[in-house]
């Protein structure tokens, strides 16, 4: 039995990725090391978050645990943490990575699994592992550490101590690892392609941070798929023996020669999915479209289904108030639209009309002049300015050319609502009520208005004469 450094030293993180592992690419060319540029995840419950950068060259992903200091987690540009919480993770690069150097091909070996063994020269890390593409087959690699190596293949070790384990990562790329390894470990590393060894002459002596390290073959006696080494063991040819090893592609770097971004912030937001309510207030001029394409030019309660987060659809509650305006001009000739001052109503029972139609928020501008009552163009004493929608706002003393409301100026743009609809200065055919306000809501029950309070402001009212014998 070759006997190798036999305590068990601790590891901090040991890295084990299921049958179907994710696969992490990135370039073994290394430039300048640029800041992260992090693409954040958001879950609707715990599980596999999903961190990846938008800008994936120069240099090598490192991901930590604390903004300074704490935990190295992680190398590669996608780092895949299992989350229950809301959680925040740090990300920077490091320059100055190393690929080892292998034998050339020589042959496929199909049978069992195949790989090399050495002894770490200095504490480095693995920060990519790759089986050459001159065999096929989804990439199945497995790093341990080797405790008592056994140099007879009919009594393999099962004494190891699993760093990494990937298995059917269908890539030709490196995968991204984070694999401390401690000076004066043995290090055991099996790789295939499906079941396909790529074989070349062993021992050969590599670098591994600028020290000459040889490497001698290694293996166990069935392929990956169908064996775990922990459990029918390995063994490995003594030191400086020969024998095919198998090639798997070892990326490294140093524990402290390197140049590092700075830190940057990744987030991964746990949250459920939920309803949330929602009210805005716009003119007609304007329109509210929910995120799914719902348009909203009425006032009322809007439900709209949409996918917002990777919890599902969210129902999103909108409670619209539409807050119309309309103008209002005597001396106009026609009837407008009654939506800007170069059409608007010539008289103010047609704004008031189109006010009372709904419960919205409504403003009616007036410019200044005279008005009088009429009911459907009858000038009776009955006649009166109705006013039903309480939500509705009258504002007087306007020139006709103002866009706001702080414009206007009463005391000079006199607006008067009269009662004096026949016969002038003659109060006894005059109107009952020159303005009416009667609110139509229920008594009790229903839902509340959106605004419960109407203005009348800027205006002289004058003119009318209840005289009458009965409730007008």
């Amino acid at each position: 039995m070759l006997k190798t450094k036999s305590t068990l030293k601790l590891r901090a993180k040991i890295f084990i990725v299921s049958l179907f592992s994710v696969v992490f690419s990135s370039s073994d060319v290394l430039g300048q090391c640029d800041t992260p540029m992090v693409l954040h995840d958001t879950m609707c419950s715990s599980g596999t978050a999903n961190l990846t950068l938008n800008n994936t060259s120069g240099g090598i992903a490192r991901w930590w645990d604390a903004s300074s200091s704490g935990n190295l987690l992680h190398f590669g540009n996608v780092f895949q943490p299992n989350v229950t919480t809301s959680t925040t993770y740090y990300v920077d690069r490091v320059c100055g990575s190393d690929t080892s150097s292998l034998p050339g091909y020589s042959t496929t070996y199909s049978l069992y699994a195949r790989g090399y063994w050495f002894i770490a020269p200095k504490d480095f890390y693995i920060t990519g592992l790759k089986v050459p593409t001159d065999v096929s087959g989804t990439q199945n690699i497995d790093v341990m550490i080797v405790h008592d190596l056994s140099n007879d293949f009919t009594h393999p070790n099962k004494n190891i101590t699993l760093l990494g384990r990937w298995r059917n990562v269908n890539s030709n790329d490196f995968i991204d690892t984070a694999i401390f390894i401690q000076s004066g470990d043995t290090i055991g590393i099996l790789g295939t392609r499906g079941t396909n060894n790529s074989y070349a002459s062993g021992p050969f002596t590599t670098t591994i941070d600028g020290v000459s390290t040889q490497i001698m073959r290694f293996g166990q006696q069935d392929d990956l798929i169908n064996s775990l080494p922990e459990n029918i063991g390995v063994w490995g040819v003594a030191y400086n023996n020969s024998g095919s090893i198998g090639r798997v592609v070892m990326r490294t770097l140093s524990t402290s020669s390197y140049d590092s971004s700075s830190r940057v912030a990744a987030n991964v937001v746990v949250t459920g999915s939920s309803s949330y309510y929602d009210t805005t207030y716009i003119t007609t001029s304007d329109t509210f479209t929910t995120p799914k394409g719902l348009v909203i030019t009425a006032s009322g309660t809007y439900a709209d289904t949409i996918s917002q987060s990777p919890c599902g659809d969210s129902l999103n509650v909108y409670i619209v108030s539409i807050e119309h305006k309309f103008f209002v001009d005597a001396g106009t000739s026609s009837n407008g639209s009654g939506l800007n001052w170069g059409s608007p109503f010539n008289t103010l029972n047609s704004a008031l009309e189109a006010a009372n139609s709904s419960n919205d928020k409504v403003e009616i501008w007036v410019k200044a002049g005279t008005y009088a009552p009429d009911n459907n163009g009858s000038t009776g004493r009955t006649s009166t300015f109705l006013l039903t929608n309480i939500n509705t706002k009258l504002y007087g003393g306007f020139n006709g050319s103002e866009s706001s409301r702080d414009q206007r100026d009463p005391a000079n743009n006199r607006t008067v609502l009269s009662g004096d609809i026949g016969i002038s200065g003659n109060s006894s055919d005059n109107c009952f009520h020159v303005l009416s306000i009667i609110d139509t809501r229920p008594v009790s029950g229903g839902e509340e208005p959106l605004d419960t309070s109407f203005v009348i402001d800027g205006f002289v009212i004058s003119g009318a004469n209840a005289n009458g014998s009965s409730k007008n």
